[in-house]
């Protein structure tokens, strides 16, 4: 993308919806105030620009159309138009699937612009797995259909040089193939986590009857639980202190490389994120209702402890990015952060006062990642007031946490459907429940491109994108397909 920003081969509706994210992290005086309104007038007339494209004219789709595509969707989702924003990814999917990005590219192709092409595919796929994060909504890319490599180093990739040969997401097949994920950067990392939560959320969203208990070696929930604990050594390093690892390993001169540290934020934030939805307490309480007083006890208190880590894991993660400003809070580490306050409302409740007493104060925390300006996704209100106003009796937060005896209270639909409805990152993101319950309003396209500037009248347009940014460093490059969705540099 930088390349193509010097040699002004960036499309306009590109440019725009670039502009459309980018300026919400702006400090810059004319945007003062009035980032959202900006943010608008730039996404209205990108996505003018791509209808037109898309339907008025016979031409043949290319990468950019996908990136703006997807840009303009996570616009829509975070500003609480999820249904939109779901739309508009799938197109963005349908694009990248035509232009058969989910394979190796022309080998003739220069370095650079083949791995821009393997991150665009990645991108989508992340973006994907995240939108899918709901009751209703399947992914639309299978992960027998990535046959692309991951993507290279990062140095590499910056350098634009020919990097060492890289594995495909069928490395997830064998998880006990360490000595080739022991060379994995934290984004092919991530890439892997990302097609590990599908497998998560479905076991905390899923229907229907349990056949097959989950301690028996041959469900889907042993399975991937034996997948998760293969990645763990990979995401231990710097426990003991988080905040100085982060500063050792991905300082700078000028504060930190916000691109490998997002990386690794992210990665390790997802791990986490599938370990919480994984041993989730709704899912335990699920299997210990269909086998009642035949659930092994000890397997019980084992799955509650390990979910408990997880939660415990990533709090100090999102504690570490909010006292640091090392990475941009992108709009999915808010859903992060919302599923760890609600399991932290859960285990409020706990009997065992030291740890009601924790879950209080990390539920603080959370809530500040949320809140804590500068707020720049309008989801991030809508998910802390649905955070706020979630509320569970006593009783049945105990039954769901107390694993020393059998659940006796069975959960009504309306329970089990506001416990669903609180993990559903579509739900949260519901604009429209956010304006019933008084919360943050929704997002509507009533502003005009001629109001504002548009990034054309820049001598350098690659300036505009790089001011400097609102959560204390020198800048954020919003570059890629699926940077705004998840503050991450992926594209070139």
């Amino acid at each position: 993308m930088r390349q193509r920003l010097v040699t002004d081969e960036v499309p306009h509706y590109l440019l725009l919806a670039i502009a459309a994210t980018a300026v919400r992290y702006s400090m810059h005086d004319f945007f003062k105030q009035h980032q959202n309104a900006a943010a608008k007038a730039y996404a209205r007339a990108s996505w003018l620009i791509l209808l037109e494209r898309f339907f008025a004219t016979d031409q043949s789709p290319d990468v950019t159309m996908a990136q703006a595509t997807a840009i303009l969707a996570v616009i829509d989702y975070t500003a609480g138009h999820h249904r939109l924003g779901w739309v508009k990814v799938g197109l963005a999917i349908r694009l990248v699937q035509d232009l058969k990005l989910s394979a190796e590219p022309d080998p003739a192709l220069p370095t650079w612009q083949k791995e821009e092409t393997r991150r665009v595919f990645w991108s989508m796929y992340i973006l994907d797995k995240f939108f899918a994060c709901s009751r209703t909504r399947p992914v639309s890319i299978l992960d027998a259909d990535c046959t692309v490599a991951l993507p290279c180093e990062e140095e590499s990739f910056r350098e634009g040089t020919q990097a060492a040969s890289m594995p495909t997401l069928a490395i997830m097949r064998d998880p006990f193939d360490f000595a080739s994920r022991i060379r994995l950067g934290s984004f092919p990392v991530l890439i892997m986590m990302c097609s590990l939560l599908s497998r998560s959320m479905r076991s905390i969203l899923q229907d229907g009857r349990i056949t097959v208990p989950c301690w028996d070696s041959r469900s889907d929930f042993a399975e991937t639980s034996s997948i998760l604990l293969s990645f763990e050594s990979m995401h231990t390093s710097g426990e003991a202190d988080l905040e100085a690892y982060i500063k050792d390993s991905f300082g700078t001169y000028e504060g930190f490389d916000r691109q490998k540290v997002g990386h690794f934020v992210w990665a390790r934030g997802m791990y986490h994120l599938c370990g919480l939805m994984l041993y989730h307490p709704l899912t335990l309480y699920r299997h210990r209702l269909a086998y009642g007083q035949g659930f092994p006890s000890t397997f019980a208190r084992e799955i509650m402890s390990r979910c408990r880590n997880h939660l415990a894991r990533l709090t100090d993660l999102l504690a570490m990015v909010l006292s640091t400003g090392c990475c941009a809070r992108g709009s999915f580490l808010g859903y992060m952060a919302a599923q760890a306050a609600i399991a932290h409302k859960l285990f409020s409740h706990c009997l065992d006062q030291d740890v009601a007493t924790q879950s209080h104060t990390s539920l603080v925390t959370c809530s500040q990642f949320l809140l804590q300006p500068p707020v720049c996704w309008a989801s991030y209100n809508t998910m802390a007031a649905a955070v706020n106003d979630y509320d569970i009796e006593p009783d049945l937060a105990q039954c769901l946490i107390d694993v020393a005896s059998p659940p006796t209270l069975e959960m009504k639909s309306t329970q089990m459907d506001r416990l669903r409805g609180i993990v559903d990152y579509a739900w949260l993101s519901d604009g429209d429940r956010a304006k019933f319950l008084g919360g943050t309003p929704a997002f509507n396209f009533d502003a005009s491109v001629g109001d504002w500037p548009t990034p054309f009248g820049f001598d350098d347009p690659s300036s505009f994108f790089m001011m400097p940014s609102d959560e204390g460093n020198t800048g954020f490059d919003f570059t890629s397909s699926a940077d705004s969705m998840y503050g991450v540099y992926s594209g070139r």
